[in-house]
């Protein structure tokens, strides 16, 4: 609600009000900004490329659908994922404790 109502009176927030409202999940002084993005940036690249391109994938595509399609999606999605190669990784590389090797299969 607080975005809808920014998008269509043309408010203003500072970046604490956005982060306390949810809008935003990190605050950076201007001094810290790059090393913080960096370490997010690094932080994504270690997740599956696969499973990061199916998230991007469904967001996009459950703003466009009703709820209930929209969970039909995530399950036949998330069913097939759990087939992948970096599904199998990831569970593997837990289990035994060490970096996951995705290759965004």
């Amino acid at each position: 609600m607080v975005a809808k109502r920014l998008l269509l009176t043309g408010d203003t927030m500072s970046a604490a009000e956005l982060q306390r409202a949810g809008l935003l999940s990190d605050v950076f002084a201007d001094s810290e900004f790059e090393e913080g993005v960096r370490k997010l940036a690094l932080r994504i690249a270690e997740k599956s490329p696969l499973g990061l391109g199916l998230i991007k994938q469904l967001v996009a595509e459950s703003l466009e659908r009703g709820i209930d399609e929209a969970l039909r999606l995530e399950l036949r999605t998330n069913a097939a994922y759990c087939l992948s190669y970096d599904m199998q990784e990831g569970i593997s590389a837990f289990a035994e404790r060490r970096k996951p090797q995705f290759l965004g299969r």
